[in-house]
């Protein structure tokens, strides 16, 4: 042994001196947890090992203190600390140490009370931290409940022991005990070698060619592994939390006996079997087929390892594809595979395992898995002391190292299941069902292992079939209708209203019908379509919906704000008339191929033909329920939607629930707010008729309306002449009271409409929110009196509309012209929690899609639910599962839609335009994560054989090349921000791209993440300097990321190390992480030198370190400072 001093360990508020320990380099586990508990210390309690056991009989206490000393004195473990030694983490061992056995009398209490003495002095120690650089780190009580009957709770920190260990220290001390009742001295064997003995062994054994054989296997095996995303009850901390909880079960003699037999037959173990329902449990509530778990390893590799207390405990990554249509025993010869690839290449740390792959930073979760599985093969606590009964007790440690940890105990020849969930994202009711389905999903697996793993979870093909559900008849016949009634019951009633229109009921049936008449003369007609591409939320807009609708023809309504949205919709719906603008009709715009184009006044104002006061336009023909009334086209997704039809019975079906659902009156005033993203249109007819059907006046402020109320508040200036003439001007108007969106009780507009109000603090006005489209993201802010419409075009406002109740509220009932199902692969229903596709059916259901039946039969199938014969049902794409509330909640999407800052795109896009360059032999299109921010990454394979031989492109011509053809073709956010150049794109094994392979090489997808701000001072400079001698790159602005462009733990040691011996100055480590930019760390610099003489800050331990921390490391240092 060695002995070295140190004075200053990190977090001392005074100096340590550890001359009289021995010295010894600490594990790269140690040195993890270690730094975990120092930079974070509310978490060194959830590292606690905890327990205990009943001693029935006569017990010597002294014998029982004498055997603890023995036990201490053979296991340098117990006697070692970690602590900060010459800037690293080191074991710190006491050459010997006394561990109390403080004894805690409650013979004179009543039953009840020694019960929850022993509840409550668990909890408390299992809660106590340990001072790491103190040891020993274990303590113990004993617990008198009676003469013959005591409680010995043994508490040790994770830094120094593990699950097995545990059991060594039981049995040893029982031998010594033994021996001591026996006249002996207890003394036990001398071990051949000591904890620090092993880590120099595993050092010297993990290094050179096997070192770097064993991380390439670990690369292959786990590139691009996906985040498990299971649902969750409560919103997920930004930050992980370790607040937790457990559930129990368990599996009877038998039933485990028939698993035994199953996994037998297959060549596998009871741990492989258990283990492939817990992913096939995983994969059917996330909606994932990629699952990787963890699971703890014994980590004794060494021949003389198995006799040590210490942290051997290492953990395995077993990552596996598990398919919902394959059979059991399919998937368990597959995670057979996996754990035999895994156990044969566990050598290597998880910690220098997450350093060196650098999953995406999440603080909100652990690296690389989420969830563990454990099979405990160990012996248990089986104690034969002399005189004395033993009974183990059961201890519950309130915390939760990961989102979910399933551990199986034997009982004798059965298993004990424990679950434990974290509380921050689980309540009782989902882990509770979690379990239960765990246990059904093995009981079905002894009865038939050959059987597909959705059959099996559901527990067979009928079962769980929703009733036949009828739907009331609402529906009002066609919208026209609707409308026409409102003008029969008060036709003088305002409707419309704008900055400088007021149009009465029947002033706006008079102006639509004649622009009807109009639209009849230039071939519209039932069967026939007419596009409208008008400014969305004008009054204009409402004329010419309504006029379209009343002359029989569909509507295609398209957003006059960009021609390629135009242009596509007149090639793809082959209107008959092109509804315009004047403006639009004289300057042109895009070819109207084909199209007769009707020009439309910009404006509509009072006066003429509008007032009412000349006869109405002769009648028309009302549409039939049957006839198509409009095509909707959804640009957000994509830059060439599919048009999809809705029948004019299914439009009204769902502006009359809708109204219905969201309780508008005619007290109301609704404001219809225009998108400014032209690719939120898709429902813009149906935003503008929702409050018209409802009989309810409509609203559509202007821009300056919105943007510019102080010029309003100006008004007030004017002199009481200018103020009656307003008077007078409304009087003979009809007073509306209403001018602006602030005014107005109910605001309706798309989700992406309301989230940038809601940034800009316009909604803080008491008015009620009607959100409709997509599901408003887990992260947007509860508000109360906002109604989410959630729905696609072909289900119209499918997801009901409700008040919200938070923001990971689910997607409420079903509207009541709709039915809903979650369905598997089968057209089965899911069992509750587990995801599956969401289905709609009812009246409110598109036709199809527009000029593709083959695409019309694929989505919409017969339901075979709907006691009405011939009903259909459409599949809408949402993935989604009933909560424990039984609210459905939307999940994600499936077909391989990408989301990108709260949007929903279809990648197929851009990546075929970047294969049609003649320059690019494969391109592909993926979401990457960089720092906070997800961003469209294309990777491509360039031909370089293309290129003329004397004009050879360069990577960065080619990329502008595409840039630009991308960017005349799509719109901005279905062009990638970011691009990757390989000389040959991964491939799987059916030959096409390996896009998780892609997703793990964001690091080398470099094209338009550097910044180039150039330094604005001398600070800057240097700084910037100092980030390119640690990071790959020939320049960089002062703006850039320094994890963005591949930064990790060691090289954030070593450029906090530079900037300390630059400027003499050590900049804290949680300054860096807020602001890791060159200029974030010069602005780090100065206010670390302004307080440099009175700082009390750990920033130079922080610095050193960082040496060698692992991802887990830094997100937990993040965790800390960021809260």
């Amino acid at each position: 042994m060695s002995s070295s001093s140190y004075v200053g360990a990190l977090g001392a508020g005074h100096g340590h001196d550890f001359s009289d320990f021995y010295i010894f380099p600490a594990s790269s586990a140690q040195s993890r947890l270690w730094f975990l508990c120092e930079l974070e210390p509310e978490s060194n309690a959830a590292y606690n090992v905890i327990s205990a056991v009943r001693l029935l009989g006569t017990l010597d206490r002294l014998r029982l203190q004498q055997a603890v000393d023995v036990v201490v004195a053979r296991h340098e473990s117990l006697r070692t600390g970690v602590a900060l030694v010459d800037g690293t983490p080191q074991q710190v061992v006491l050459p010997s140490a006394l561990v109390a056995l403080p004894t805690v009398d409650h013979t004179a209490a009543d039953e009840e009370t020694r019960r929850r003495a022993v509840t409550d002095i668990v909890r408390e120690e299992a809660s106590r931290p340990f001072t790491l650089h103190r040891p020993p780190l274990v303590r113990m009580v004993l617990l008198r409940l009676a003469d013959d009957e005591h409680v010995l709770v043994v508490t040790m920190h994770h830094t120094v022991c593990d699950g097995w260990s545990t059991e060594l220290f039981f049995r040893d001390l029982a031998t010594s005990y033994a021996g001591l009742m026996a006249g002996g001295s207890g003394e036990l064997k001398e071990l051949p070698i000591q904890y620090a003995d092993y880590v120099a062994w595993q050092n010297e054994q993990l290094s050179g060619d096997r070192l770097d054989t064993l991380l390439a296997h670990w690369r292959e095996r786990l590139a691009g592994v996906p985040l498990l995303d299971l649902p969750t009850d409560l919103p997920r901390p930004p930050v992980r939390t370790l607040r937790g909880a457990q559930c129990t079960a368990d599996l009877s003699a038998d039933l485990t006996g028939r698993l035994g037999r199953v996994a037998q037959d297959r060549g596998a173990t009871i741990f492989m079997l258990l283990l492939t329902a817990f992913k096939a449990l995983l994969a059917a509530g996330s909606g994932q087929c990629d699952i990787a778990v963890g699971t703890p390893v014994a980590g004794r590799e060494h021949p003389e390892a198995e006799e040590l207390i210490g942290f051997f405990a290492n953990t395995l990554v077993l990552r596996s594809r598990i398919a919902p249509d394959e059979t059991f025993t399919e998937a368990l010869d597959t995670v057979r595979a996996t754990c035999l690839d895994a156990f044969s290449h566990q050598d290597v740390p998880f910690d220098r395992l997450v350093e060196e792959l650098r999953p995406p930073r999440d603080l909100s979760r652990t690296p690389l898995f989420q969830a563990m599985f454990s099979l405990q093969n160990t012996p248990g606590i089986t104690l034969d002391l002399p005189g004395l009964r033993l009974e183990p007790v059961e201890t519950e440690h309130a915390s939760a190292k990961f989102d979910l940890w399933l551990t199986c105990l034997p009982t004798g020849d059965g298993l004990r299941l424990q679950l434990e969930y974290n509380t921050d994202l689980f309540d009782a009711a989902t882990a509770d069902r979690l379990l239960r389905h765990y246990c059904g999903l093995l009981d079905h697996v002894a009865d038939d292992p050959v059987r597909p793993l959705n059959r099996l979870l559901r527990g067979g093909d009928a079962a769980g079939a929703p009733a036949p559900q009828p739907l009331p008849d609402r529906t009002a016949t066609t919208v026209a209708t609707l409308l026409d009634a409102h003008v029969e019951h008060d036709p003088s009633a305002i409707a419309v209203v704008e900055p400088d229109s007021i149009l009465t009921r029947r002033q706006l049936r008079t102006l639509a019908h004649r622009l009807a008449h109009r639209l009849r003369a230039a071939g519209a007609a039932p069967g026939t379509v007419v596009a409208v591409s008008v400014p969305r939320g004008t009054l204009d807009a409402v004329v010419a919906v309504y006029a379209v609708l009343a002359s029989g023809a569909a509507l295609a309504y398209v957003s006059p704000d960009d021609d390629r949205h135009v242009a596509w919709v007149l090639a793809d719906a082959a209107p008959v008339v092109l509804l315009t603008t004047g403006t639009r009709g004289a300057q042109g715009g895009p070819d109207a191929q084909g199209a007769h184009m009707v020009p439309l006044p910009m404006t509509v104002t009072m006066g003429g033909d509008a007032t009412g006061q000349e006869p109405d336009a002769p009648p028309l023909s009302v549409p039939r329920s049957g006839d198509t009334a409009c095509v909707v086209y959804a640009f957000g997704r994509s830059a060439r939607p599919t048009g999809v039809r809705i029948g004019h019975r299914a439009f009204a079906a769902s502006l009359v629930e809708a109204a219905r659902r969201t309780d508008l009156t005619s007290d109301d005033t609704v404001a219809v707010v225009a998108d400014e993203d032209a690719h939120e249109d898709g429902l813009t007819p149906w935003r503008l008729l929702l409050p018209l059907t409802a009989g309810v006046r409509a609203v559509f402020p202007s821009a300056d309306d919105k943007d510019d109320k102080d010029d309003k508040d100006d008004k007030d200036d004017k002199d009481d002449k200018d103020d009656k003439d307003d008077k007078d001007d409304k009087d003979d108007k009809g007073d509306t009271g209403v001018t602006d969106v602030t005014d107005a009780t109910v605001l309706v507009a798309s989700t992406g409409t309301w989230r940038r109000l809601a940034d800009e603090g316009a909604l803080d006005t008491g008015s009620r929110v009607v959100a409709i489209g997509e599901p408003l993201p887990a992260t947007a802010a509860a508000r109360p009196g906002l109604w989410r419409l959630h729905g696609s075009a072909e289900a119209l406002a499918s997801g009901a509309a409700y008040e919200d109740r938070g923001p990971l509220s689910g997607l409420g009932r079903a509207a009541g012209h709709l039915r809903r199902y979650i369905l598997d692969p089968d057209l089965c229903p899911v069992p509750d929690g587990m995801v599956g596709d969401l289905y709609v059916s009812g009246p409110g259901l598109a036709d199809g899609y527009h000029a593709r039946p083959a695409d019309t039969a694929r989505r919409f199938l017969p339901d075979p639910y709907a006691p009405e014969p011939g009903a259909r049902m459409h599949r809408t794409g949402d993935l989604c599962q009933y909560g424990s509330d039984g609210e459905v909640r939307f999940v994600g999407r499936a077909g391989g839609e990408l989301r990108i800052r709260d949007r929903w795109i279809d990648p197929a896009e851009p990546e075929a335009l970047l294969r049609e360059h003649p320059l690019v032999r494969r391109a592909a299109v993926v979401a990457g994560e960089f720092g906070d921010d997800i961003r469209l990454v294309g990777w491509l394979e360039p031909d370089r054989s293309a290129a003329p031989p004397d004009e050879p492109v360069t990577d960065g011509e080619l990329l502008r090349l595409l840039r630009q053809s991308l960017s005349e073709q799509l719109p901005a956010h279905l062009v990638p921000s970011v691009f990757g150049v390989l000389d040959a794109l991964p491939l799987a094994s059916d030959g096409t791209v390996d896009r998780q392979a892609l997703r793990a090489r964001k690091d080398e997808a470099t094209f338009g993440l550097t910044d180039s701000t150039p330094p604005r001072d001398a600070i800057e400079r240097r700084m910037v300097s100092l980030f390119l001698e640690v990071l790959p790159y020939p320049e960089i602005g002062v703006h850039a990321n320094f994890f963005a462009l591949g930064g990790h733990s060691l090289l954030a040691a070593k450029l906090l190390g530079r900037v300390r011996t630059e400027f003499g100055t050590a900049v804290p480590v949680r300054e860096f992480f807020k602001r890791s930019t060159p200029a974030g760390l010069a602005e780090a610099l100065r206010g670390a030198q302004e307080t440099r003489r009175t700082g009390r800050g750990t920033a130079a331990a922080d610095g050193a370190a960082l040496n060698g921390m692992s991802d887990e490391e830094v997100t937990r240092l993040l965790q800390r400072h960021l809260r």
